[in-house]
């Protein structure tokens, strides 16, 4: 019991990190707390898996981070062990393979999870993020829109969709779409990290400086966010010359 408060509780100081979220699901999946792993694991899928790939952890380990291969696969373990809860697992350790960069699991474990819950909208978003990372956007752009249509738009579909466009070489179409995942997921990093990039890249470094500034405010250890903020300084004036 103790331990599951301790996930719980680090859970809830962790909100923004799916990456962190999905460790969590598989350390209470790992105690036999299958009901609050799948909580978690239904937070982390909320996100942009995008957003994962942002905060970094140092490992000393050939095969990644170590807890998400762990939770990767406890989650399938409690996919065969409760089928009601199968969606979930299987989409969020199809997440977890996505972070470690293993496309071919993580296609293999969104396939069972969209054979499992056909109407969730995580899986369409983890196969076009498998997409995306084959180098494959047009695939990723067919499969976000077809989720796009049905129903509410989901900001992980959306970012996603973005980075599909982006790829395409389609900026202002990207924009767009990054700015209604902004929309759709205000606390989101990534649509204000990409915006703030394209609006650079334009010469809009006010707006982009306003953007990267509110991310570093929200989470001051985001290595590409102080980035963006130096990079978008003023310079200092060059002192007169004798």
């Amino acid at each position: 019991d103790e331990a599951q408060q301790a996930c719980l509780a680090l859970a809830a100081a962790v909100p923004r990190a799916p990456a962190a979220l999905l460790a969590i699901s598989g350390a209470l999946a790992r105690i036999r707390a299958s009901g609050p792993a799948l909580e978690i694991a239904r937070r982390a899928l909320e996100r942009d898996v995008g957003e994962g790939r942002l905060h970094r952890a140092p490992t000393d380990f050939w095969e990644g981070p170590t807890a998400l291969v762990e939770a990767s696969r406890r989650l399938e373990g409690i996919a065969r062990a409760e089928p009601l809860g199968g969606g979930v697992a299987l989409a969020a350790a199809a997440a977890c393979e996505i972070l470690l960069g293993r496309t071919v699991a993580a296609e293999r474990l969104a396939k069972l999870a969209a054979a499992a819950a056909p109407q969730a909208a995580a899986w369409p978003v983890l196969l076009a993020q498998v997409a995306l990372d084959r180098g494959d956007p047009r695939r990723a752009l067919a499969l976000t829109g077809a989720l796009l249509a049905a129903g509410t738009p989901e900001p992980g579909a959306l970012a996603v969709r973005a980075r599909a466009l982006e790829a395409l070489g389609r900026n202002l179409d990207a924009e767009r779409a990054w700015r209604a995942a902004q929309e759709a997921g205000p606390d989101l990093a990534t649509p204000r990290l990409a915006l703030a990039r394209l609006l650079a890249r334009r010469g809009e470094t006010g707006e982009a400086a306003s953007l990267a500034g509110s991310l570093l405010r929200d989470d001051p250890g985001l290595a590409e966010a102080r980035g963006a903020v130096l990079s978008l300084a003023p310079a200092p004036p060059r002192p007169a010359a004798p």
